[in-house]
């Protein structure tokens, strides 16, 4: 299987008994809370009427300091904490007189072991990993599978019961009690055994059914992911290993399915937008390099989000929200549908704005952008000549040297709505910097290998030939044979490195 560097253990793969699979899951591990320093005596901080001694510490970090001997210079930090967790606008987050924020975190107060990784991977039954991923702390969704054909999903990580609030906002320290109970018990965190559907999946998504008891997140990834694995599911019964990979390389927007004839229905009535507004009715809905659709889509969207909330939020902050997509995708698509006029009309008109205006904003915004780079034929514009990846080495970062010490820059397929995922920043558009590093099909009946490869190699080392010798198939989509049993290995051995400790 794969792993982060340093990582202990196999963070997705298989055994001869199990694989399992994992994505973010989101769970909130974290609140803040607004702390009363005590008027009295700046060492002590409230709780209702009780003063109590803040514990302090001093910790020496690091800086970066080119002028520094070696680089780097020292810095003492003083850090005082209280019952929740340490103060955090001690250290650049100002706040009113008096008043303190600090931060608290789950793991250190319900965290009671280490190798939970070794308990997973010695796991024989879905039980099993069901009771080893029970001591994971990181939020995440996980799906196994065992031998026998049972399947699950199951969240995981430390998910505090809270008393008060729901993570989305700070909660006042009042005297009144604990804001948190226990943690979720591991079989009661959002988990599905053996559906009668037979396949699990997970994409980021909110998991949680609708009656959950507990209070587990407020963000998760929007929902046009998962949409298109129901898509796909229900359309065929028998899946092979191909087309579970080509699964992973779908290209399908159904974001854009929804919002693009939209678009295009009113960029057909303008004689300079008619030409991009055919491509979009025309198009399949998949983000291919080697279409100009998906960029026009894109662009579009990028200008009507913005159209949508600047005017309410300001342009600061429009931008901080617009920041992660997550927060916005699904609002906006809400509020387009629904002809939210509250949002769509621009606040800072005597007209009352509809949608069809906002496209049409977008789609001068859009020419405004792409004409310029890419030339007056929306026809000669393609997705993959402006949806990049870059390679870089961690030692010098940028496009140059890039080519020369690192992966080099790719036009690829997909989007952030796609399975085949390759997101970028709002800020940075086109530029990719959320996506699969791993892609990983895992068949318990093939004792030999699985199917799968990274998005560079498993070494950093500069120019060493593992550094980015998975690269090509990643960029290709196609699969490596990553083997697995012992005989396999000694078939397809090409070369031995040996570790030791003389």
């Amino acid at each position: 299987g794969g792993a982060a560097a340093g990582g202990a253990g196999i963070g997705i793969g298989r055994t001869n008994f199990i694989v399992w699979g994992v994505t973010n899951g989101y769970g909130d591990m974290v609140d803040v809370f607004v702390e009363q320093e005590d008027p009295a005596n700046s060492n002590h901080y409230l709780e209702g009427s009780k003063s109590i001694p803040f514990e302090t510490r001093q910790v020496q970090i690091k800086i970066k300091d080119a002028s520094a001997k070696n680089g780097f210079r020292s810095h003492t930090l003083n850090i005082r904490s209280t019952r929740r967790g340490p103060i955090v606008s001690d250290h650049g987050f100002p706040v009113a007189s008096g008043k303190l924020l600090s931060l608290r975190w789950a793991v250190p107060e319900y965290f009671n072991e280490v190798l939970t990784t070794r308990r997973l991977m010695l796991a024989k039954t879905t039980a099993e990993a069901l009771a080893a991923i029970g001591h994971v702390a990181t939020p995440l969704t996980f799906i196994v599978a065992d031998l026998h054909g049972n399947i699950a999903r199951t969240g995981a990580g430390f998910i505090p019961q809270r008393k008060k609030g729901d993570g989305a906002a700070p909660i006042l320290v009042n005297g009144t009690g604990d804001a948190w109970g226990a943690r979720i018990p591991p079989a009661e965190m959002p988990q599905v055994q053996n559906p009668k559907s037979d396949w699990l999946a997970t994409a980021n998504h909110r998991i949680l059914p609708a009656d959950y008891a507990y209070h587990y997140s407020t963000f998760f990834a929007h929902s046009w992911r998962y949409r298109r694995i129901l898509e796909r599911m229900n359309a065929q019964d028998v899946w092979t290993t191909a087309d579970h990979w080509a699964l992973q390389l779908d290209n399908k927007n159904m974001f854009a399915e929804q919002l693009a004839p939209l678009m295009a229905a009113v960029l057909m009535e303008d004689e300079a937008t008619r030409a991009a507004a055919e491509i979009l009715q025309a198009w399949d809905y998949r983000d291919d390099a080697d279409q100009a659709a998906p960029l026009i889509f894109q662009s579009l969207l990028r200008y009507y989000a913005r159209a949508v909330v600047q005017d309410e939020l300001g342009e600061a902050l429009a931008a901080q929200y617009l920041k992660d997509y997550y927060y916005w995708h699904e609002r906006i698509f809400k509020i387009t549908i629904e002809r939210n006029a509250l949002w769509i009309d621009d606040i800072n008109t005597e007209k009352k704005e509809t949608r069809e205006d906002l496209f049409r904003r977008a789609g001068a915004s859009m020419l405004a952008e792409l004409v310029p780079q890419y030339g007056p034929d929306p026809a000669d514009w393609r997705w993959g000549g402006a949806h990049t990846i870059t390679f870089s080495h961690p030692l010098l970062r940028g496009d140059l040297a890039a080519k020369w010490i690192g992966g080099g820059t790719h036009g690829i397929s997909g989007s952030g709505e796609t399975l085949n995922r390759a997101a970028y920043q709002y800020a940075a558009p086109y530029r990719t910097t959320f996506f699969a590093s791993m892609r990983m099909v895992m068949d318990l009946s093939d004792p030999d290998k699985i199917e799968a490869h990274i998005s560079g190699g498993v070494s950093e080392r500069l120019f060493n030939s593992q550094m980015t010798n998975s690269l090509p198939s990643w960029i290709s989509g196609t699969p490596n044979y990553w083997w697995f049993s012992d005989a396999a290995i000694a078939e397809h051995q090409v070369s031995e490195l040996l570790i030791s400790n003389q």
